[in-house]
């Protein structure tokens, strides 16, 4: 009796079952590593625009202030905190110039920030947190803490003294 050579039914479903097993672990880790991709930037834009506000203030000798909205999870960088400058006019913009100088950042979907510390360790006890940065290149100082949708999170620490602006991935 003479045996066909090739591959029955059931070795072929098995084939694919493993298959599929090792496509869904490799989608999870994905998913995973695009949402840390996001904290990432999001955390050196933010850091960039404080880079930002502090050579603003240095550069025009006017003190420059950048505006956490921690509910609203935005950041908004002025050379003064005129009241009318931060109002919900710009809903969806991007880093982008508005007017006089103002600049406004939005935070991506699944990132947020998680709080703010003053420069001794005390924490914001208020939905706004402000850091302003003077013509001489020293700051307020402060920690922001950003979050990611799986807890991962990130700080950017911003030195009092020299106004020195660091992210610290954790």
């Amino acid at each position: 009796m003479k045996m066909k050579k090739g591959f029955s039914l059931i070795e072929l479903l098995v084939v694919l079952v493993i298959i599929s097993v090792f496509s869904a672990f490799v989608a999870v880790n994905v998913a995973g590593s695009l949402s840390n991709v996001a904290l990432k930037t999001a955390s050196k834009k933010v850091a960039a625009s404080l880079r930002y506000a502090r050579s603003r203030a240095i550069a025009e000798s006017v003190p420059y202030v950048a505006l956490l909205d921690l509910n609203r999870n935005r950041l908004t960088v002025t050379p003064d905190v005129k009241s009318s400058e931060t109002g919900d006019q710009t809903d969806g913009l991007s880093l982008e110039t508005i007017r006089d100088g103002v600049k406004r950042f939005n935070l991506p979907e699944d990132v947020r920030f998680k709080n703010a510390l003053a420069y001794d360790g005390s924490e914001s006890d208020s939905r706004f947190f402000a850091v302003v940065f003077m013509p001489n290149g020293c700051s307020s100082g402060g920690t922001i803490l950003l979050e990611n949708s799986r807890k991962r999170g990130s700080k950017i620490k911003i030195d009092f003294v020299t106004g020195i602006v660091r992210v610290v991935l954790s």
